[in-house]
């Protein structure tokens, strides 16, 4: 089984267009992989969604930083501590809306929000800033 052993790697793996290796890479505590439905990563339409979204950073933000990555759903068998992706949910680029995210962070996070990324494991680049 693989293990997202560093940011780096997973980050070059999605900026090499490769997330299909991604799959079998466990979450920790600097990386959660984030399943994506038919209105992409976090549907900041819902406040659930926008308090979902605050809520996952701000554990970031609360330790030493990490990635939330989308697009990949991950699972935890009883014997494992961590979820290990199983699966690609690849969606479309133009669901993600990263100024809408900064100002849901900025609203509700008491962390500043300027070191944040979105990963996204699509065609094109994969990194929004």
């Amino acid at each position: 089984m693989n293990t997202a052993d560093s940011r780096v790697r997973i980050v070059t793996l999605l900026a090499q267009q490769r997330p299909e290796a991604v799959k079998g890479m466990t979450e920790s505590e600097w990386v959660d992989f984030k399943s994506v439905g038919q209105a992409g990563p976090y549907d900041l339409s819902q406040d659930s969604k926008k308090y979902e979204l605050a809520k996952d950073v701000a554990a970031f933000a609360n330790a030493d930083g990490g990635l939330l990555v989308c697009g990949f759903k991950a699972t935890r068998r009883p014997t494992d501590l961590h979820e290990t992706v199983v699966k690609l949910t690849p969606f479309e680029k133009r669901l993600v809306n990263t100024d809408s995210s900064r100002w849901i962070l900025t609203a509700c996070c008491s962390c500043p929000a300027s070191g944040c990324r979105l990963a996204i494991p699509v065609s094109g680049p994969t990194i929004a800033r």
